[in-house]
This record gives C-alpha cells, sequence and structure tokens, in this order.
C-alpha cells in the first residue's frame, strides 16, 4: 500500500508551497539582452536586418573599395550634433557613442515587447473569442468566495457577500485570475482528467484525517514509522467517511490478484490532481502581470467581519493568495528592476554625452524620474506583503500605477529627445501604453 508515500508526496506539493525560487538569470522572462554589452557590430547588423534606416546609412565600407574588410561603424549624422566633441579620434568616439544608443534601443525594445507579450498571453483567450478585452489596468487577488456568505458557518460573520474577497475582486476595475487564458487552460486539463468546475471530487475524509495525523507526528518530532503509519491509516479508514470517493492504483495481476482490482490507495489523489493545475496557474499569472508591469491588489485577506469576530479569512497565510501569487509578484518585480535599472544606467551615461548644459539636465531630470518610477513600483509590491498593516496593502495598486507611469512617461520622453536629434532610440507603441493606462 502506498498511503503513507503518497501522503507524503502529496503534501509537500500541496501544503505550504511558496513562489518557487528559480536561478536567477539574466531577465525575468529569459535572457534581455544587458544594454552596455551589446557588441557594435552585432547590434547594429540585427538593426539593419530589420530595416532600420539609420542603421542602413550609418555604415561604409573603411576604405570604400567595398572588398576585404568587414563593415565598420562610422559615425551617424546626428551623433556628432548631439554628443560633447572628445579628445582624440574623432571617429572611435562617436562610434562609442552610437554603441550606447543602439544598445539601449535593443533592450528597450526588448522590455517593450516583454510586457506587450505577458499582457497578450494573459488576454489571448478573450481575443482569440471576439469577446470584450480585458481590463487590464490592475490585477485583482482575492481569498474568499462569495458562497461563504450563505454558508452554515461562515454567513453570520460575513452578513453579505459584499463582503466577501470574490465580490470585491470583480466588482474592482481590472481583471482576475478567472479571466485569463490560464485559468481556462486548467479547466481543460481538470475537465480532461474527468473533472469539472461543479462537482469538484473531494479527497475522503479519513485520508484528510490521516494526513494530519502525520503532519501533528512532523511538527513534534516524531520519527515516520511505516508500520505505526499504515496502522493508524487502517484505523482511521475502518470508522472514516467518503470510502466512494478513493482512488486506487491499478494492479499488475501480480500475487494472484486480477489486473481489474486496484490494490494501493492513492492518498490525496484529487487534492493532488487540482493543485497540479491551479499552482502552476495562479504562479503563471502572477508571473505575468508583474512582467507586465501590472498594478496589483489584494482582496479577502483581512478585512474585518461584519461581527466583529475576526478577518475575513480564517487562514490568512494559508491562502493561494499569501503562499503564491504575492510572493511571485513581489519576486519578478524585483527581478525585472534589476533589468529596468540597467537600462537607467545607460541612460545616464548618455545623458553626459549631451553637447548642451541644458540638454544634459533635462536628460538626467528624466533618467532621474524613471529611477523613481522604478523604486515606487516596487514601494508598491512590497505593501502586498501579508506581514504588513491591511490599511497599506490597499494602497498597493495605486502606487504600483504611479512608479509604473512615472517610468514609462520617463523613457518615452528621454527617447523621444534623442529621435529628434537624429539618433536611434525605440518607440513606444501605442497600444502598449493604451492598454496600460495613458499617463
Amino acid at each position: 500500500m502506498h498511503a503513507n508515500e503518497q501522503a507524503q508526496a502529496s503534501e509537500r506539493k500541496a501544503v505550504g508551497r511558496s513562489a518557487p525560487k528559480s536561478p536567477r538569470t539574466t531577465g525575468p522572462a529569459g535572457p534581455l539582452a544587458r544594454p552596455g554589452a551589446a557588441g557594435n557590430a552585432a547590434v547594429v547588423q540585427m538593426l539593419r536586418a530589420a530595416g532600420h534606416a539609420w542603421a542602413q546609412d550609418a555604415h561604409q565600407h573603411g576604405d570604400g573599395s567595398g572588398h576585404g574588410q568587414a563593415p565598420v561603424l562610422q559615425r551617424a549624422k546626428s551623433v556628432g550634433v548631439f554628443a560633447h566633441d572628445h579628445e582624440g579620434d574623432e571617429g572611435l568616439s562617436n562610434q562609442l557613442v552610437l554603441d550606447k544608443m543602439t544598445a539601449l534601443q535593443l533592450h528597450t525594445q526588448q522590455i517593450y515587447d516583454q510586457m506587450r507579450a505577458s499582457m497578450a498571453e494573459l488576454s489571448e483567450r478573450a481575443l482569440a473569442s471576439g469577446g470584450r478585452p480585458m481590463d487590464l489596468t490592475q490585477y485583482n487577488l482575492w481569498s474568499g468566495p462569495e458562497k461563504w456568505a450563505t454558508h452554515e458557518k461562515n454567513g453570520p460573520r460575513y452578513g453579505t457577500k459584499e463582503r466577501t474577497g470574490e465580490y470585491q475582486a470583480h466588482q474592482s476595475p481590472g481583471f482576475t485570475m478567472d479571466q485569463t487564458s490560464q485559468h481556462f487552460a486548467a479547466l481543460d486539463q481538470l475537465e480532461a482528467a474527468g473533472y469539472d468546475s461543479v462537482n469538484r471530487p473531494r479527497d475522503p475524509e479519513y485520508q484528510q484525517q490521516f494526513v494530519n495525523w502525520l503532519k501533528e507526528r512532523e511538527r513534534s518530532g516524531v520519527a515516520f514509522d511505516a508500520d505505526e503509519a499504515q496502522r493508524e491509516f487502517l484505523r482511521l479508514k475502518a470508522t472514516g467517511a467518503g470510502h466512494e470517493r478513493a482512488v486506487y492504483e491499478p494492479s499488475d495481476g501480480s500475487a494472484g490478484r486480477p489486473a481489474s482490482e486496484g490494490t494501493d490507495e492513492l492518498v490525496g489523489w484529487h487534492g493532488a490532481q487540482f493543485g497540479s493545475a491551479w499552482e502552476p496557474t495562479s504562479d503563471s499569472v502572477a508571473k505575468k502581470a508583474a512582467l507586465a508591469m501590472l498594478p496589483v491588489r489584494s482582496f479577502g485577506l483581512d478585512d474585518p467581519l461584519a461581527d466583529g469576530t475576526g478577518v475575513t479569512h480564517p487562514a490568512p497565510l494559508g491562502t493561494v493568495q499569501a503562499r503564491q501569487e504575492i510572493p511571485m509578484v513581489m519576486r519578478m518585480a524585483d527581478e525585472l528592476a534589476d533589468s529596468l535599472r540597467e537600462n537607467v544606467e545607460v541612460r545616464k551615461g548618455i545623458a553626459r554625452l549631451a553637447s548642451g548644459a541644458a540638454d544634459q539636465n533635462r536628460l538626467n531630470e528624466l533618467a532621474q524620474q524613471a529611477t523613481d518610477g522604478i523604486n515606487r513600483f516596487l514601494q508598491g509590491t512590497q505593501l502586498l506583503d501579508v506581514g504588513g498593516e491591511r490599511e497599506e496593502r490597499a494602497k498597493s495598486a495605486d502606487l504600483m500605477r504611479e512608479g509604473r507611469a512615472m517610468f514609462l512617461s520617463a523613457v518615452n520622453l528621454f527617447d523621444a529627445f534623442l529621435r529628434t536629434a537624429g539618433c536611434p532610440a525605440a518607440d513606444c507603441p501605442p497600444e502598449l501604453t493604451s492598454a496600460l493606462g495613458s499617463h
């Protein structure tokens, strides 16, 4: 019998699970190019292949013969206007300036592409079905379903459904997980496994009792004993309910048992099936929301109840929102901020090269505004921490929204300045700024 092994494996997966800790890469959704590390020839050739006119004009073969030499980047006609006079080799100096600008352009475009791709994946199902576009102005997390308001035990504590996290999240501007493409993919996975969204099979009560017994012994420091666990499982099963919901591993026909009969009972099978569908879904939606710099708001964790007996969720720290979604948003926002800060550092270097003091000051101001926006966005994500005060957590989305607007506005104005000077710079797609909320 697999009762003890299955219980341990299931509970390791489902209990106390936090956001996965993946190794840090050069970028949060794959390797974003570092803005200061792009090779001159590689970057220019990439952009030239994409049809950028300035890249077509910015090179010639070194001696004009066109034979036997690799293309060498020469001064883009605007760089000498934008940049200070340099001591030494003027051609080399202008090449270095242009290198910074092309690397910044590539990196900024990658940031925009990552944001757009994350948003598109969240709303893919709505777009494909021709339905109303999703409201991507805010991602609303919630705990506490509306049905609790009519529950025999919980109903009097809530008073009305309007006090539940589910109701508040759905009535607020923005979207919830159940509107996303990832949500419907999880439903499809469960349907393929024989489940539906209405009649969710539950693990037998005696199995949950057994799992609780194992947990208590582990907390007490009692060493695991397979024989003792087997005896306890059989004792609980003999007097417990829910036998009709048990799932057995098919027999291989050994020991004279027919292959059509089950042999070993799988403890926690139904819970594991739901966990395998919904846990990755929760992680994925939270990750994409953070990479798109979407504001995030939390509902239903610790709002006061109508009867004054406690908070809206009886166990806030055990919710998926607290264990998975909020930690994932915070971690991915922190990784994204690293990439955004690298981008801003290159902007500061370019600002120092501007030929006039007024231009230098303006570009430095915009670079600082972008830095302030990153910091404000991160401050908003940190307010989501379940260890903080409820009143402060309620401000998370507004602060994240302000930070995102500050960053995008500063970057757009900085790049517009470069384009006006005839220099290469990224152009933020109109659909991105409008979908995120124009500023």
